[in-house]
């Protein structure tokens, strides 16, 4: 529960995202966590997911939201948004019109995901923004007229957001440069980061866990050319790719020799950070976002270079250097619990 907010008047607040449990996703998890820790403070709290309405094409399912949005929010205080294009859109233009205060929290970066996932061109985020400015950076790259119109709907979320939270200042920074953000509204909230637990058992199982959707982005291709030449070396060792719900990805985790992210690039990978809390070592993509915040924790690898992948996990295949990373999780005091999380979004809305 929140503390030190007993003096806060209760808010009326709408949390709009894309996704609610048991689906699974960084939205759902932190619509859960935020309209939880919430209520418990005393606040009235109204989740509006797009449910059904991801059936319909794009620009029909936003209008269908906005109006699914409008009677929750005309008697609303404050709008936090929990993406930057499938619901910030109606959110954002509606807040604007009724003049709500609308919090955007940025996870992730739509228009580099639409562009890679269709050329399948293996472009890291940090590569992908020319830095010269924003008009130029939608030129130099042969976008479609969806990818453009992404980029300049984007541009106008982030102009008539109120405040926009991005969970790494690495983000912060690329889209600070691409879109001249107004640095006066923009602030980093780090994801929830639980105290980890100290492993001290090395499963016997050699399972190596990468959970992911079945998408360009997310270098599945590269991950199984990496595996195959782990597996000429280490017969016994076996690869798990399958999604679940948190809850259930929570107990796989724990049983999993080690958790392999090999993105092209990730922002804040709650995977990553959920394995650390647990004391599962980790390999992960060397494009992201909590690179310099988890320094020395986890096993970088090129995620455009199977042979690296595979350096990566063998790594982690030596007992003595296994038990190396696990010693160093153990003794990370870092903390960014639910509740610090939903305190410092909510101090926003003041």
């Amino acid at each position: 529960m929140i503390d030190n907010l007993d003096t806060m008047k209760p808010l009326i607040i709408t949390i709009a995202t894309p996704l609610i449990p048991p689906q699974v996703g960084g939205g759902a998890l932190y619509a859960e966590v935020l309209s939880r820790q919430w209520r418990e403070a005393g606040h009235t709290v109204r989740v509006v997911p797009f449910g059904s309405l991801l059936r319909f094409p794009t620009g029909l399912r936003h209008i269908l939201y906005l109006f699914k949005l409008i009677p929750k929010i005309i008697h609303t205080d404050v709008v936090y948004v929990l993406d930057t294009f499938s619901v910030a859109l109606p959110a954002v233009f509606l807040c604007h019109l009724l003049k709500k205060k609308v919090i955007v929290r940025v996870g992730g970066d739509f228009l580099w995901e639409t562009y890679i996932n269709r050329t399948r061109e293996k472009i890291l985020l940090s590569e992908f923004y020319p830095v010269e400015s924003a008009d130029k950076s939608a030129k130099q790259r042969q976008f479609t007229f969806k990818e453009n119109a992404i980029f300049d709907l984007t541009n106008f979320i982030f102009q008539y957001a109120s405040k926009i939270v991005f969970s790494t200042g690495w983000q912060k920074d690329i889209c600070t440069d691409v879109f001249k953000l107004d640095m006066e509204k923009v602030h980093v909230v780090q994801n929830i980061f639980a105290e980890r637990l100290k492993r001290n058992i090395v499963p016997k199982n050699r399972i190596i866990l990468s959970p992911s959707r079945n998408i360009f982005l997310k270098n599945k291709v590269g991950l199984m050319q990496a595996f195959a030449l782990v597996k000429d070396r280490y017969f016994e060792a076996e690869l798990d790719t399958e999604t679940s719900t948190h809850e259930e990805l929570l107990r796989r985790m724990s049983d999993a020799y080690m958790v392999v992210v090999p993105s092209f690039s990730e922002v804040s990978p709650n995977t990553v950070l959920d394995a650390l809390s647990l004391g599962v070592p980790v390999v992960v993509t060397r494009d992201c976002g909590m690179k310099e915040h988890l320094e020395d924790l986890v096993v970088w690898v090129d995620p455009k270079s199977p042979e690296d992948i595979a350096r990566g996990i063998e790594t982690l295949m030596d007992a003595k250097v296994y038990s190396e990373y696990m010693t160093r999780m153990s003794i990370f005091s870092y903390t960014h619990t639910e509740e610090m999380y939903a305190k410092e979004l909510l101090d926003l809305a003041l």
